[in-house]
């Protein structure tokens, strides 16, 4: 886990990924969650996830999971960009 302020100090400027790639070798990159909604009855949840990895490298998921008995379990992860 890695403090916001800490990734916004990276990637001002220029050769970001450099920077923090040299800051984090043994990384595959940044891993993004959004905050999760919740449908009315707290039985459904949708997060949106966004991996980076370089300049043409990561991905954007929305991602739908439902609630049952305890458990949450992924209903849909619907792709909407990659590079």
């Amino acid at each position: 886990m890695i403090e916001k302020q800490e990734i916004e100090k990276i990637f001002k400027g220029r050769g970001w990924w450099a920077e923090f790639y040299k800051r984090y070798p043994d990384s595959v990159g940044l891993i993004v969650l959004s905050r999760v909604g919740f449908n009315a009855a707290m039985n459904q949840a949708m997060v949106y996830i966004q991996h980076a990895c370089g300049g043409l490298c990561g991905s954007g998921h929305y991602v739908l999971l439902e609630k049952n008995a305890d458990q949450w379990r992924v209903v849909k992860e619907s792709m909407v960009w990659v590079s």
